[in-house]
């Protein structure tokens, strides 16, 4: 890969693996539960070997080896489709999306970078939500109908 461009890539945005990322630097890259899979998934309804991220001619496309869930690219069932970045693929209850890489001036706008910075704001507001979690039904009502009175409990 030419320098200042950056590998293709999934990004697990939904599953047991979410927040995992999976450099795509070669031509053949096995998707599935088993052990010896590159892109290995924790997803009870992932087959051992579900599918095949697989690059020609410049592009990588995802392909159904045989799977007893399927493979879904933007939500539709496929048995192979070439990716485009910022496709999702779903392989069992797990949520990929392919990201192409990019060049050096494309800066911060790769997908990867931007769902990066979207998982971390989510884990901040999940820990911030913890307070709102410890407030009574009752009280939270309250604070909301009259926000100016709410002061300190």
């Amino acid at each position: 890969m030419p320098k200042g461009e950056s590998v293709p890539r999934l990004i697990v945005i939904k599953g047991a693996d979410e927040g995992k990322q999976f450099d795509l630097n070669g031509t053949v890259h096995g998707a599935g539960r088993d052990a010896t899979s590159h892109i290995r998934l924790h997803d009870t309804e992932v087959s051992r070997r579900h599918a095949e991220f697989r690059q020609a001619d410049g592009a990588y496309s995802v392909v159904d080896v045989g799977s007893a869930n399927g493979t879904f690219v933007n939500g539709q069932p496929v048995k192979e489709a070439v990716l485009q970045s910022g496709d999702r693929i779903q392989i069992g209850q797990s949520i990929l999306v392919y990201s192409a890489g990019r060049s050096e001036g494309q800066g911060a706008s790769d997908l990867a970078d931007r769902i990066s910075m979207i998982t971390r704001q989510d884990q901040d507001l999940e820990l911030s939500s913890a307070i709102v979690k410890t407030i009574g039904e009752t009280e939270g009502s309250r604070i909301l109908a009259q926000p100016q009175k709410a002061g300190t409990p």
